[in-house]
């Protein structure tokens, strides 16, 4: 996670430079000039939201593509009561 971490979104830095894909979210709106644009390079990016829902999970789902070509798929979980987010890897089948 980056410096940004509260209700209004979160900030992720990268140890290279890698291409990004929003791949879907729940319970909240992410607005299309904060969606990552994949063709273009990011060493960091700050996603910007808006809560919706205030039942069920409130998450975020982007994919990360390395130089190496690895290609791997990360989900961000609102914590309402902390007003933060955590980040968990997903595992692809």
């Amino acid at each position: 996670m980056g410096t940004t971490n509260n209700i209004d979104g979160f900030s992720v830095l990268f140890s290279e430079t890698v291409h990004m894909q929003l791949a879907g979210w729940s319970g909240l709106m992410v607005q299309e000039e904060f969606r990552p644009d994949e063709t273009v390079p990011y060493n960091n990016f700050h996603f910007k939201v808006d809560i919706h829902s205030t039942t069920g999970e409130i998450s975020l789902l982007f994919g990360v593509q390395q130089v190496n070509s690895t290609i791997s798929i990360y989900k961000a979980i609102y914590n309402e009561v902390s007003e933060t987010w955590s980040l968990v890897e997903i595992t692809a089948p």
